[in-house]
């Protein structure tokens, strides 16, 4: 067993080697672990300078001079930048014409004509309020189990489909109330 020094340089031996066990014949040899502390002792006295980046202030010592940050400079970078996304976003939409944005009808209505006589205009309302409140995320899901715990998870789950059913229950039932379709 070795005992490293607080020297760089120096290994001393340790006392309590078992009886009738000789002391270790590679006294010279170190460990990383034993350069790294060596280090560290003579970076502490101020033998060896310490590596860039890692300069500490000391009890007594004067901090470094404050180098002044130009916020208005970094202000006007990001507003460049965003000018020249808006253009760029604006020149690429007008370049493609609108037609692409435009839905084209390829005769198969199968899907449309079922939703068009299942929803009226107030039950559509209806089930987009209940699909803006209730929680249809299951990324959202799996990391609340993860961070809140399984339980807490599945009660949000329940609470934000009974709330998303209720407000759209009451929007559907006052619709109804006031005559609507």
């Amino acid at each position: 067993m070795q005992r490293v020094g607080t020297e760089p340089g120096h290994a001393k031996q340790a006392v309590g080697h078992a009886a009738g066990q000789p002391a270790p014949q590679h006294a010279g040899a170190k460990s990383a672990r034993q350069r790294r502390y060596r280090h560290e002792v003579a970076q502490q006295r101020g033998k060896v300078p310490p590596q860039a980046g890692t300069e500490c202030i000391h009890p007594g010592e004067a901090a470094p001079p404050a180098q002044p940050m130009n916020v208005g400079a970094a202000l006007q970078e990001q507003g460049v930048g965003l000018a020249e996304a808006v253009k760029n976003s604006v020149a690429s939409l007008f370049s493609l014409g609108f037609s692409t944005l435009e839905a084209t009808d390829n005769g198969n209505n199968a899907l449309k004509d079922a939703v068009k006589s299942t929803f009226t205009p107030l039950s559509s309302l209806s089930f987009m309020i209940l699909l803006l409140l209730y929680n249809s995320c299951l990324a959202v899901y799996s990391v609340m189990a993860k961070e809140l715990g399984r339980k807490f998870a599945n009660w949000f789950m329940i609470y934000s489909f009974i709330i998303g059913w209720g407000v759209a229950f009451v929007v559907y039932q006052g619709g109804k109330l006031l005559g609507g379709s």
